[in-house]
């Protein structure tokens, strides 16, 4: 076995990844060990209109200490500017330790896209996950539908073996929706809440199955706070009490939300601190009783009432039941200037409209 220093990992996983029809995908694999890695990266795709999977193995050298960008258009032979067809892809990227001495030590890999969609021009970036991350519950406190966005559920089944998937739907203390779907062993399969027409536009989630499995929940929005973007959530593999969030902002052009769902099958006191940039006594709280089965958005803007008007915030939010999950979602117009440098005597100003969407962090580490 390789033996994984800090954050990385030998194996990581991605459930969602789309080439052509207007999209670009790379894979960034960064290797922070004094030796070099020998990289399989294994695709699971579809073409579309197709009825059969495939799949493809790429083999790359990362060196040492170093990052790599790989283009999975190029692998696959899909150009972003053929909007006639594309493929929907999961990927598996692991350390090939074959026949390597000294072993590479682990990775990390992330998987950034950039796209056309549905009058949409944007991009998102998701951090795989491991083999020990993979579970058979997975958990989503937002699943936006009807006039709030258009969303997918992602799922790969990276098992030797069928698994049967169900999701259920939450929204105001009611199952609201389910559906089920059957993922052959190695391969992709693809839930589009968006067709059940869902009586709430915001609903929470719950995903099962009966194999150790990975879900994404990539969502498109549309004018949604004057914002068109996109962005991509892994579930939460379990409820919690402790969530938190490093970054926030409510200042000029940022809508920030956090969305809070009780999953649970009874009521949860929630407690929201807001702690703000100057750090000392500077925080805000809010007390909640949320029910049962209920999804909550709170406007972190309308609640930031730090007497200095700081706008950058950090949040936490702690439920004593421990039944909840929680996002972080930000729709932005951001102004940004570049000013000049050694390589340019011209400033130049720009504009970009964005959406992020982050689940909380269950806990604190001390290597990211």
């Amino acid at each position: 076995a390789i033996a994984s220093a800090g954050p990385t990992a030998s194996t990581w996983y991605f459930a969602e990844g789309r080439v052509g029809g207007g999209f670009k995908q790379f894979l960034t694999i960064a290797n922070p060990g004094i030796t070099a890695c020998s990289v399989d990266i294994n695709y699971l795709y579809r073409v579309d209109g197709s009825t059969s999977d495939s799949s493809k193995t790429v083999s790359v050298s990362v060196p040492a200490v170093s990052r790599f960008t790989e283009s999975v258009n190029a692998d696959l032979h899909f150009s972003e500017l053929d909007m006639t067809t594309g493929a929907n892809v999961a990927a598996i990227v692991s350390v090939n330790s074959g026949g390597t001495a000294p072993l590479c030590e682990g990775i990390v890999v992330e998987r950034p896209m950039y796209f056309y969609f549905h009058s949409i021009q944007s991009g998102t970036d998701t951090l795989g996950t491991t083999r020990e991350q993979l579970n058979d519950h997975y958990y989503f406190a937002d699943i936006p539908t009807g006039t709030s966005g258009e969303s997918f559920l992602s799922i790969l089944n990276p098992q030797s073996t069928t698994a049967n998937v169900t999701v259920k739907y939450y929204a105001n203390g009611n199952e609201v929706a389910h559906e089920t779907l059957a993922v052959v062993a190695l391969s992709r399969g693809t839930f589009q809440p968006n067709n059940l027409n869902m009586p709430d536009a915001d609903v929470a989630a719950v995903v099962s199955a009966d194999k150790k499995i990975l879900v994404e929940r990539p969502s498109y929005f549309k004018d949604r706070y004057h914002v068109n973007g996109a962005a991509s959530v892994t579930g939460a593999t379990a409820l919690g009490g402790d969530w938190f969030f490093a970054e926030g902002s409510t200042g000029v052009g940022f809508q920030e939300n956090l969305l809070i769902a009780n999953l649970s099958s009874t009521p949860q006191p929630v407690l929201i601190s807001l702690q703000s940039a100057t750090g000392g006594s500077a925080f805000t709280f809010a007390a909640i009783n949320l029910p049962a089965k209920t999804q909550l958005i709170w406007n972190v803007n309308s609640n930031n009432d730090f007497t200095n008007h700081t706008d950058d915030v950090s949040a936490k939010v702690t439920s004593g039941g421990g039944g909840i999950v929680v996002q972080r979602q930000m729709f932005v117009t951001y102004h940004g200037q570049n000013g000049a440098n050694s390589s340019s005597t011209i400033q130049t100003s720009w504009n970009a409209l964005g959406v992020t969407d982050t689940m909380g962090s269950p806990s604190t580490h001390n290597a990211y």
